[in-house]
Order: C-alpha cells, then structure tokens, then sequence
C-alpha cells in the first residue's frame, strides 16, 4: 500500500514550488502473514507521516523531495527535483534533477535538456517487498537507482510535417538498478553504461484527429562489465493522438 501527498505554492506567475512525500506501508510479513492496514496512509498533510516513523522505518518507506520551476519567459523553462530518502552514516539515498526547455525557436524547434541522478540504494528497503516497484518494475525511473543519465530531445514541427530527435547517455550500477534488492544487497562494484538514439519523422494528414503516418530509427548499445548489448531496429505506423480534456471541476 502506498501513500501520495503533493504541494505546491506559486508566489509569482514565473515561478512554482513543490513538495512532496511518498510512504510505502508494510503490508506482509513472513512470519504473521497479512497485516492489517495502516490508517495513517489516510493522512492528507504531507510530511506528517515522515515526521512520525523518519526515513528508515522498515514499516514505512517513506521518501521526500521538492520540484522547483522556473518560467522567465514564455518559451523557457528551468526546473529541478530534489528526492531523499534515507540519511546515514554509510550510504545515504538521494537522488535529484536539472534540466531546462526552450519551446518554440523560430516557431519551429523544442529543445529540452536534463542531468538525472540516483544513489545506489536508492528506493531500496530491508524488505524488498516494500521498494519502490510495481509488478517487479521500477516506479520512479527505468533503471531503478544507482545511475546518472543526461537526456536530450529536440523536436520539429512544420505545417504537417513533424521530426524528433532523443539520446540518452547514462553510467550506472548494474545490482543497484532494482530496488526489490535490499540495500546490502545492492552494493556491488558492477558498473556498466548505456548510449540510446531515436529518430523519428510524421506527416499529420488529418489535423484534427491527429492521425498521422511515421517512421523512425532506434539504436541502442548497452556495455554491462564484459558484455556488450546492441540493439537497432527500424519502425513505421499509422496512429492518432487523441486529447481527452475534462472540466467537470
């Protein structure tokens, strides 16, 4: 069982401040089986449950960060994200983001650039049933924890013609990438790196469904150790994009 809590606080148009807190509850046990739930999980005011049962409670993995935006104008934006999640004298769990966007360059162009990174055990708990995982996959990032990533993505768009450029350089370590591991289990000296291209091209031939054709190429070269992973493969479709916008608040 997990619990959400959100804030966030606009002083000025231009900027937005945020914070937040996460709490994974104990809800198994191998001895006892089942347990009951929790009724705190109930609790709307954020860091109310942090400040009860702190950041290395094995019956409640709780973590909390902070986003800040950054809007000086209207086609660019900086924004970052802070997250703790433990603080100890032998492996603290930490993890932040810096990034920026610069959106319509000659009305045309969307650039956006991001450094992510996160400790090794990060996520991670004594019980491996409460890291941050769902179905065996990681919830806050594709690898897990234990990685820093630098990401870019340019973006094109004129009339009906439309093209998309992503890459992501990363290092991380390949036994921290999955918090089901419990933290002592995490630390290991396997260290790999990861280097990811995508381009792709569309033409919207009905704008107002946004049914478009597209192409694309993905390259994908994984060194983990020894071992070298390399992947490519070429794609094309036919899809729409369909925007469902609510009011009904």
């Amino acid at each position: 069982m997990m619990s959400l809590n959100y804030i966030s606080y606009k002083p000025v148009k231009q900027l937005e401040v945020g914070l937040f807190e996460s709490v994974i509850w104990k809800r198994y046990d191998d001895s006892t089986g089942t347990e009951p739930s929790n009724f705190n999980a109930l609790n709307p005011v954020p860091f109310a449950n942090t400040a009860v049962h702190g950041l290395g409670d094995i019956n409640a993995n709780a973590l909390v960060g902070l986003n800040i935006a950054v809007h000086p104008t209207r086609s660019i934006s900086v924004y970052g994200q802070a997250m703790l999640d433990d603080i100890n004298s032998e492996n603290d769990k930490f993890g932040y983001q810096v990034g920026g966007v610069y959106r319509n360059i000659l009305n045309r162009i969307d650039l956006r650039a991001e450094y992510n990174t996160v400790s090794q055990t990060a996520y991670a708990n004594e019980d491996p049933l409460q890291g941050y995982t769902h179905f065996n996959q990681p919830l806050a990032h594709p690898f897990g924890a234990g990685f820093e990533e630098i990401y870019l993505s340019v973006k094109y768009d004129h009339k009906r013609f439309l093209a998309d450029f992503t890459a992501v350089w990363a290092n991380f370590d390949a036994s921290g990438r999955n918090p089901l591991t419990s933290p002592e289990l995490a630390v290991s000296s396997t260290a790999g790196s990861l280097e990811y291209q995508d381009v792709k091209f569309a033409y919207v031939f009905n704008p107002r469904t946004n049914m478009q054709v597209y192409a694309g190429i993905t390259n994908r070269n994984e060194m983990r150790g020894s071992a070298e992973f390399q992947n490519q493969f070429w794609y094309f479709g036919i899809r729409t994009n369909l925007a469902n916008t609510y009011r009904d608040f």
